[in-house]
């Protein structure tokens, strides 16, 4: 029987098991026995001193071990005579994947892992994984405050998964039925961005031909989700705080504010008490956006997360031992998203059901030192004062010659901390 007819006899069984990683051995395409996998270090071969004993003439006297190492199984070939197969791929050494098969000799072997709940998703979706401390006790807060109209302020860099957290809260309040609404500060033009949060009428500005609902009337009795709310501008922050305090909005070129019930989740990978401290955002509304604080802590500082979050960007493939050390010695710059972005280019690269340290290596290659949002500001602030200097300091002709209003290069100019060389 070679490995491949084997595996299309294969019948999943219909029921879990309750033991958190086991083997299922298969008889003729059907669950006969499970091992459950509870010691640190498992042998299988044929002789009676194993921990799993095969009555299989094709499967050597110590033919495979199975150990638990940081966070995950890895199946181990030693020197077997007919080898060892892992989803009919030949291997020496490499991770199990759930539901992964092995053939030794002529029997076949399931592997089943049943994640406990430390070690999965937060109780408020499935996409929220971490076993972390920090992050365990996020979990248990956010269950708390999710039920709350509050506002709620969430930092992390970028990559981090604030935008789930966002969605996690919204699906498990009283306002799951009706829109969470997303929009990122940074993203529209500060020209453009007033109207897009509380709407216009007809003859606002040039070119408001109808009028039109801003988001925080879309988001009425759901949730507004202001994503990187550092980057809102100065002038627009008054009426954020208005909001806030009244629960009303005035569209752009309105005389009338209207009543709105939204709940506010805010998020920012910037230092908002820094930004107070250097007068680029406003104090009053701080407070009042800092009622409920949650920190999401940067991957780099929870590695102990990187197996959990490889079985859950991977599924059924498996990865190298040497594999998975490359992904452990990186310090992440982009976080999850990163992660996850290398994880896939290792899939599309990998011509097997197993990634190596080939695949790990070469994707690595191409991951950026900095983070995107990093590189940007470092090319803006290099050429804010490039135009400084070609306009001799002056900040009225430079505005002019970037095209943007002045109030808009002062607050850059803050935020960089940009100085005029000393004579």
């Amino acid at each position: 029987m070679n490995a491949q007819k084997t595996k299309t006899l294969v019948i999943p069984l219909s029921s879990p098991l309750p033991k958190e990683a086991f083997l299922i051995l298969y008889h003729e395409g059907y669950p006969t026995k499970h091992y459950p996998l509870l010691k640190q270090k498992i042998s299988i071969g044929t002789a009676n001193t194993h921990d799993i004993v095969l009555k299989d003439p094709y499967v050597s006297s110590h033919h495979a071990t199975i150990e638990k190492k940081e966070g995950l199984y890895f199946l181990m070939d030693h020197k077997s005579r007919n080898g060892t197969f892992l989803n009919n791929t030949l291997i020496r050494e490499t991770a199990l994947a759930h539901q992964s098969y092995i053939q030794l000799g002529k029997t076949l072997l399931q592997f089943e892992y049943k994640t406990p709940k430390l070690k999965t998703s937060s109780p408020l979706g499935d996409d929220i994984i971490s076993q972390h401390p920090l992050m365990q006790q996020l979990f248990g807060t956010l269950e708390k405050v999710a039920p709350l109209k509050t506002t709620v302020m969430i930092y992390g860099e970028t990559g981090t998964g604030k935008e789930l957290i966002a969605q996690a809260l919204h699906r498990q309040s009283g306002r799951n039925k009706n829109p969470l609404v997303t929009i990122n500060c940074g993203a529209i033009p500060k020209e453009l961005l007033e109207s897009e949060l509380f709407g216009h009428v007809k003859g606002a500005f040039t070119g408001a031909h109808t009028h039109r609902q801003g988001l925080f009337l879309a988001a009425d009795k759901g949730t507004l989700f202001l994503d990187e709310i550092g980057e809102l501008p100065l002038d627009l922050q008054p009426k954020l705080l208005r909001v806030l305090e009244q629960r009303e909005i005035k569209p752009v070129g309105s005389e009338r504010y209207q009543k709105i019930d939204v709940r506010i989740i805010a998020a920012t990978h910037r230092n908002l008490p820094k930004m107070v401290q250097e007068e680029t955002f406003r104090e009053d509304l701080f407070y009042r956006l800092h009622l409920i604080p949650l920190y999401l802590p940067p991957l780099r500082d929870r590695k102990e997360d990187i197996p959990l979050l490889i079985h859950h960007f991977t599924k059924n493939m498996s990865i190298t031992p040497k594999a998975l050390k490359l992904l452990h010695q990186h310090s992440w710059p982009g976080n999850i998203r990163e992660l996850k972005n290398v994880l896939e280019r290792a899939k599309v690269l990998s011509h097997s059901p197993i990634i190596t340290e080939k695949e790990i290596q070469e994707t690595l290659s191409h991951s950026p030192l900095k983070s995107f949002s990093q590189t940007l500001e470092v090319m803006e602030k290099s050429m804010l004062y490039d135009f400084l200097d070609k306009n001799q300091w002056n900040k009225t002709a430079t505005a002019r010659a970037l095209s943007i209003p002045k109030s808009t290069l002062l607050d850059k100019i803050k935020r960089y901390k940009i100085a005029a060389p000393r004579a």
